[in-house]
Formats: C-alpha cells, sequence, structure tokens
C-alpha cells in the first residue's frame, strides 16, 4: 500500500509526535487570534467588511492575518527560522523593516516564548527565542573603588 500523505502532512504528523507544544499553538484559537490582533494593531488588517474599503491599498493589506498566519505556520513546520522571521513578514507583507520588526517582536513574545525549547531543538540551535525583544544582560563590573571589610 502506498503512502499518499503529502509532505506538510507528514512533517505536521512528526511535529505532533515530536514537538506536542507546537503542534499545539499551530491548532489554538488563540494564536489565531493573537495573529488577528497584532494585524490589526498594525494597521494592516481592517477589521470591518472588505467592501467597505476604499483604496486598493488598503484591500490588499486586509489579508495580512492569514498571511502572517501562513508565515507563522512556516515557522512550526520547520520550513522557516525564526530569525529570518521579520524579513519574511516585510517581503510578504510589503511593509517597512522597522514595522516588520516590530510585528516580528510581538509573535515573539505572544506565541514563540512558550516554545523556546522545542523550536531549539526543531531547528538544532542553542539559540533562545524570542532574540528580537530580550534585553542583553547586564554585566556587573567589580567595583574598584570598594575598600574590604576585615
Amino acid at each position: 500500500m502506498k503512502n499518499n500523505k503529502s509532505e506538510i502532512e507528514q512533517k505536521i504528523e512528526i511535529i505532533q509526535k515530536q514537538y506536542p507544544l507546537i503542534f499545539e499553538v499551530m491548532g489554538s484559537p488563540k494564536t489565531s487570534e493573537i495573529i488577528e490582533k497584532i494585524a490589526i494593531d498594525y494597521g494592516l488588517q481592517y477589521s470591518g467588511q472588505i467592501e467597505e474599503l476604499i483604496e486598493q491599498e488598503q484591500e490588499l493589506t486586509a489579508l495580512a492575518g492569514p498571511k502572517i498566519a501562513d508565515i507563522l505556520g512556516q515557522v512550526l513546520l520547520g520550513n522557516l527560522d525564526p530569525t529570518e522571521l521579520s524579513v519574511v513578514l516585510e517581503e510578504k507583507l510589503s511593509i517597512r523593516t522597522e514595522l516588520a520588526e516590530k510585528i516580528a517582536g510581538e509573535i515573539n513574545q505572544k506565541i514563540f516564548i512558550n516554545l523556546n525549547d522545542e523550536l531549539s531543538r526543531l531547528y538544532k540551535t542553542e539559540k533562545s527565542y524570542p532574540s528580537s525583544t530580550e534585553e542583553p544582560p547586564i554585566q556587573k563590573k567589580k567595583d574598584s573603588y570598594l575598600e574590604s571589610i576585615e
């Protein structure tokens, strides 16, 4: 008997078995809500009817939520490294670099943060996600002016 599963279906099965948290996030209504909210908050998606949109540019951006969801899906399936997220968002949504970085930062904070270990295993890296939103650790310097107490 031939295996008729598509490559995507096979990847989803692997994700489900080996990366259960990633699989859970992929199908979560909360993830969809987060993506829609990000698209609306950044002015990339109109929350009303598409027919009400007047300008062509607004019509094109009205579908930003599904585009963001598709890009996120590529990350969660292991096809797009999370470190490339802002670049792909910029390209696929035709938005400014700064805006793409802000959106990627929100996705990192609201979605990827709980998947740190699994994303690292999936991409076989030691990187910590979300890297673009974290502050660098503060280095404590030895104060040379302090005298020792004896």
